[in-house]
């Protein structure tokens, strides 16, 4: 690799970098990155849930081998992720960081493997630039979900078998190694077995008759043991195995019954996956990689070049099982690691072509647009062929996560406060379990009861509201919770009892109460109650549009 090289690597990953990196945190956690944020954050399984209930609800303690996985995924991603909180605070931007070191790292292997496969340094520059370039690749890399990570390392897995089938068979050791950490980031990674195996039995079958393969596959087994003990332990106590192992087995079972509807057998749907990648990657690169895919076919086949094959295998293999099982949007950004490398080969053998190099240039500049657009803008520009469908916008929930922690992080609750929000919402568990222990403060006291608007999105909501509470004792409770309370005589008794000087109410802006599912039976009677009583919102908190997303009012009075 000549100096000039390494310097348009260290380049195109700076760009990466910068594309991964870049308003981290504008984006709303609008989906399973919350929770898995929230859980993470003290490597604690819990949803605050009785719909999709963990171990710690069933047996009012944490078992040994609950620590050692998660009841609906394996445990290395939410493992990672806590201890990037732990090292820098909590924040959405700490909580994607897990996501955007494996996209960097997995565009650092593409360029090794696209360099092994095409023998050329030109093919893994150009690798690491088609990534930089996918817009889905760098979608994936700033979204807090489980799927780069273990997109990292099944590429770092097939870069190792690679070696070991092409140089040195030790390699064989650590790709069981790499494939078993794969497994333990999402079980996903099993849909990029059979390609594999497809591979190995026509480019190389001798290999299953050496040692160290079969050291590889007892090394997988052994990096995986956690996730088997887990399934084992659960399946011994509860009678059923974890939430993505009962999917795939059909299992309905009462403790999670809000997922009784994701077992409903399989359709074989190809189409949709296609509709996804168009939308993700644009339909320019789409074109480009079946163009691609072609030319790649027709020099391997030219050349005697079976490597491109196992790429190939692997890609078709996943795009088989997503058109089973399904194709929903934050899935199948793993397949856009692969297309970038098969992209590199493919044109590989153009890049002394100056008419290559001219639309190289215009496919360039309009992929970072469409890249930009998705994944940077505030607001998408052009229609709808300019951009994902997918993009993540910012409703102004990441501001109100700011509010809360300004407001609450320098304090510490009441001990009868804490004592409440045990009882209240935790009383199924022992004591010693909570994350939080009722203490006498020793700081600045927050004596103040927080009352958050129903009609807000529920995921975005849980990270912002439900660790000051989960793992500190603050009283945050919703609309709906507030108004029991005051309806209830007993109720009522509790919060003079706790003593509370005020309330906070945040209330839903407009675009929040249109994207909300909860609707008030009538207008909201807390506000109504507020506006009667002549108050002003102390606090507006706008979106990153200028839009009101939360009012936040101060009561003197909890009575409504």
């Amino acid at each position: 690799m000549t100096r000039r090289e390494k310097y348009v690597l260290a380049a195109l990953l700076a760009i990466t970098a910068f594309l991964l990196l870049l308003r981290l945190g504008r984006a709303d956690m609008l989906g399973d990155d919350a929770h898995y944020a929230f859980r993470a954050l003290g490597y604690f399984d819990y949803l605050a849930s009785e719909n999709q209930t963990t171990p710690v609800q069933w047996f009012d303690f944490r078992p040994w081998w609950s620590l050692l996985s998660f009841h609906d995924h394996p445990p290395l991603f939410f493992f990672i992720q806590h201890l990037f909180f732990s090292l820098f605070g909590w924040s959405v931007a700490v909580a994607r960081l897990t996501s955007v070191f494996a996209a960097l790292g997995a565009s650092l292997v593409l360029f090794f493997w696209g360099r092994k496969i095409a023998n050329s340094s030109a093919a893994g520059l150009l690798a690491v630039a088609f990534t930089a370039l996918n817009s889905y690749f760098i979608w994936m890399g700033r979204v807090g979900l489980l799927e780069a990570l273990m997109t990292f390392f099944l590429l770092v897995a097939l870069y190792w078998l690679h070696e070991g089938l092409e140089s040195d068979s030790k390699f064989l050791i650590w790709a069981g190694l790499g494939f078993g950490l794969a497994f333990l980031s999402k079980y996903t990674m099993l849909f990029a077995l059979p390609g594999t195996l497809v591979y190995l039995l026509l480019a190389k079958r001798s290999i299953f008759k050496t040692r160290r393969f079969w050291l590889g596959a007892l090394v997988f087994l052994i990096v995986i043991t956690p996730v088997i003990v887990y399934n084992l332990q659960l399946y011994q106590t509860r009678g059923h195995f974890d939430v993505q192992f009962s999917d795939l087995l059909g299992h309905n079972n009462q403790d999670r019954p809000n997922l009784t509807d994701r077992v409903s057998g399989f359709r074989f749907e190809p189409a949709g996956v296609i509709r996804v990648l168009a939308s993700g990657f644009s339909w320019p690169y789409l074109i480009a990689l079946a163009v691609a895919l072609g030319l790649g076919a027709y020099f391997a086949e030219r050349d005697k070049q079976k490597a491109f094959y196992l790429p190939l295998l692997v890609f078709a293999s996943m795009f088989l099982f997503f058109s089973l099982i399904g194709n929903a949007s934050r899935w199948l950004g793993v397949l856009s690691p692969f297309a970038a490398l098969l992209m590199a080969v493919g044109f590989e053998k153009f890049r002394k072509n100056k008419l290559a190099w001219a639309a190289l240039a215009l496919f360039s500049a309009f992929c970072l647009f469409y890249n930009l657009n998705t994944n940077h803008f505030h607001k998408p520009l052009g229609g709808k062929y300019l951009s994902s469908d997918f993009r993540l916008p910012n409703l102004g929930y990441n501001q109100l996560d700011r509010y809360l922690t300004y407001l609450l992080k320098p304090t510490e609750p009441t001990f009868n406060t804490q004592a409440a929000t045990s009882v209240w919402w935790y009383r199924d568990f022992k004591p010693n379990e909570l994350p939080f222990r009722p203490h006498t403060p020793r700081g600045q006291v927050f004596n103040s009861l927080i009352v958050v608007d129903s009609q807000s999105i529920w995921f975005p909501t849980f990270w912002a509201v439900e660790k000051w509470k989960f793992y500190h004792g603050f009283a945050i409770m919703s609309t709906s919770e507030f108004l029991k309370v005051l309806t209830n005589e007993d109720g009522r008794a509790v919060l003079e009892q706790i003593g509370f000087k005020d309330a906070y109410y945040v209330k839903s802006g407009p675009e929040i109460t249109r994207s909300s599912e909860y609707n008030y039976d009538g207008p909201d009677p807390v506000l109504n109650a507020i506006l009667k009583a002549g108050s002003q919102p102390e606090t507006v908190i706008r979106d990153d549009q200028g839009r009101d997303a939360f009012y936040i009012y101060k009561l003197n009075k909890l009575e409504i």
